[in-house]
C-alpha cells in the first residue's frame, strides 16, 4: 500500500482570508442574486410610487403614478420617488440599458417651461394617471384674457349722479369702458329714486361720446359716454341721472366718431334735426345727440325728442336696415330759444369687422297728459346689443311742446342692465307734458351686431 501523502498546506495569508470571509457571512444567510426592479404595477391614482427609476417615456416626462387630486403622496417613499411639482424638463433620468424592459433611448431635453405652465411634452393637466396638474397663476386683474375666436359681445358700464334738483339746472353722468374693450355707444335713464313717475320738468339734454373728462369728442375713439339730465321750470325731487356705456369685445371695432351740428331750435314750438354720416367703407355701431345753449343762458324748455339711426336725409332706419347715419332732433318747447346748437354723433367701425342691422318698434303715445310711454326692442338671438335710439313725432312732424324723452338705455326686457351685465334689449321712455298729446307716436331702435 502506497504511503499517504500529506494534504497540501494553504499559505498562511490565504487561510486568514478565508476565515475573514466566513466570519463576514455569519448570521446573514447565503448571498442572494439581485433581481432587476420593475416599474410599479399600482393602478393610476395610487398614493405610493416605486422608488426605482424607469426609462423616460417619449416626450421626456417620467411615468410616475399620480396621487388623486387633493391626496398627499406617501412620505415613506424616498425623496427621489416622491411626487414633485417640478416640471418634467427639470428632472433627469438615465436611459435603460440595452435589452432591459422599456429600453428606449432618452428623449432629447425639452426647453424649460414658463412659470406656472406645463413643460413641453409633460402630462400635466391630463387627469388621473398623467401626473399632478401644474397650478397656473390667476390672471392679472388688469388684463382680461383674449376673447374666444368668433365671439363678439357687449357689456354695460354704468355711472350715476344725483339730480338734477333745482329748476333750470343740469347734471352729468360719465361712464367709461374697461381696458381691453371698445366703447361703441351709450344711453341714459332719468328717473326718481323712489320709482315714481318724474314730474314733467325732467328732460334729456345730451347722450354723447366724450373724453374721460366729459368733453364731447368730434373724432377718434371715445373714452367715455356722457349723459346730461336737466330740470326745466320746476324743481325735481329724488331725481337721478344714470349714464350707460356699451363696451364691445371680440372684434377689432376701432370706433371713430363723426359729428354734424346745426343752429337751433330757435322759434317756440319748433324743432331742428342734425344728421352725422359715417365715412365710406364704415358701418354705424352707435350714435348720440345733444342740444345746448351758452352757459350764461337759461332756457328751461329746450330738450331732445330724437336720437336714432337714419339714412343720410335723416329719415329713421327701417327694421332690418343697415344704416350708416345718425340723427339728433331737439325741440324748443313753449318758448323761443337764443343761441341753441343741436349736434348728432355717429360712432363708426371699419366695414368687415361687424355686421349691423336695426330692430325697431313703434307705438301710439304718449297721448295722456303727464304719462310715460315705454318701448322695448329685442335683438335676435346670437347678436349683441350695440346701442339704440328713440324718436317722437306727431304725424311726421314736431310733437306737442311738452313731449320729451326720459329714457334710452340697454336692458333685459324693460329692466335696465346693471354694471357689468349684458343687454338683450333696448328700452326707450317718452313722456308727455301737462297737456294731452293726441296723435303722438314714439319709436324705439336697437342696433344689433354680429362679428363679420
Amino acid at each position: 500500500m502506497s504511503p499517504r501523502r500529506p494534504a497540501p498546506r494553504q499559505p498562511l495569508a490565504a487561510a486568514l482570508l478565508s476565515a475573514v470571509l466566513l466570519l463576514a457571512g455569519c448570521g446573514h444567510g447565503s448571498p442572494k442574486a439581485v433581481k432587476p426592479t420593475r416599474p410599479s404595477s399600482s393602478p393610476p391614482g395610487a398614493s405610493t410610487v416605486s422608488p426605482t427609476a424607469v426609462a423616460p417615456v417619449p416626450g421626456g416626462a417620467s411615468p410616475t403614478a399620480a396621487s388623486p387630486l387633493g391626496a398627499t403622496p406617501s412620505t415613506k417613499a424616498p425623496a427621489s420617488a416622491a411626487h414633485s411639482t417640478t416640471s418634467a424638463a427639470a428632472r433627469t433620468s438615465s436611459p435603460s440599458a440595452p435589452g432591459s424592459a422599456g429600453g428606449r433611448p432618452a428623449a432629447p431635453a425639452q426647453p424649460a417651461a414658463a412659470p406656472g405652465q406645463p413643460s413641453p411634452g409633460s402630462h400635466a393637466g391630463q387627469g388621473a394617471g398623467g401626473g399632478v396638474p401644474a397650478q397656473s397663476p390667476p390672471p392679472s386683474p388688469t388684463s382680461a384674457p383674449p376673447p374666444p375666436t368668433g365671439a363678439f359681445a357687449t357689456t354695460v358700464a354704468l355711472a350715476s349722479t344725483a339730480g338734477p334738483s333745482a329748476a333750470g339746472t343740469q347734471v352729468q353722468a360719465s361712464a367709461s369702458c374697461p381696458a381691453g374693450s371698445a366703447l361703441v355707444a351709450g344711453g341714459f335713464n332719468l328717473r326718481t329714486t323712489d320709482g315714481t313717475v318724474p314730474n314733467n320738468s325732467l328732460r334729456a339734454l345730451a347722450a354723447v361720446p366724450s373724453t374721460a373728462a366729459g368733453v364731447p369728442v368730434s373724432s377718434g375713439p371715445p373714452a367715455a359716454w356722457l349723459s346730461v339730465g336737466g330740470a326745466g321750470g320746476q324743481p325735481m325731487t329724488n331725481a337721478q341721472t344714470d349714464g350707460y356705456a356699451l363696451c364691445a369685445t371680440g372684434a377689432a371695432v376701432q370706433p371713430q366718431v363723426t359729428v354734424a351740428s346745426v343752429a337751433g331750435p330757435a322759434v317756440a314750438a319748433g324743432s331742428v334735426a342734425a344728421t352725422a354720416n359715417c365715412p365710406a367703407g364704415a358701418v354705424l355701431v352707435g350714435g348720440g345727440a345733444s342740444t345746448s345753449v351758452p352757459a350764461s343762458s337759461f332756457q328751461p324748455s329746450l330738450h331732445l325728442i330724437g336720437s336714432y339711426p337714419s339714412n343720410t336725409a335723416g329719415a329713421a332706419a327701417a327694421n332690418g336696415a343697415a344704416p350708416t347715419s345718425w340723427t339728433a332732433v331737439a325741440a324748443s318747447g313753449g318758448a323761443a330759444i337764443t343761441g341753441a346748437t343741436t349736434s348728432a354723433y355717429a360712432v363708426c367701425a371699419p366695414a368687415g369687422v361687424v355686421s349691423v342691422q336695426v330692430a325697431t318698434v313703434t307705438a301710439n303715445g304718449p297721448q295722456t297728459a303727464s304719462t310715460p310711454q315705454q318701448l322695448t326692442v329685442h335683438c335676435p338671438a346670437g347678436s349683441a346689443v350695440l346701442g339704440g335710439g328713440v324718436n317722437i313725432t306727431l304725424n311726421g312732424g314736431t310733437p306737442q311742446q311738452g313731449v320729451h324723452v326720459t329714457g334710452d338705455y340697454p336692458s333685459v326686457g324693460a329692466a335696465p342692465v346693471a354694471a357689468g351685465g349684458t343687454a338683450t334689449d333696448w328700452t326707450a321712455i317718452t313722456q308727455s307734458g301737462g297737456q294731452p298729446t293726441p296723435g303722438t307716436i314714439s319709436s324705439g331702435f336697437a342696433l344689433c351686431g354680429v362679428r363679420a
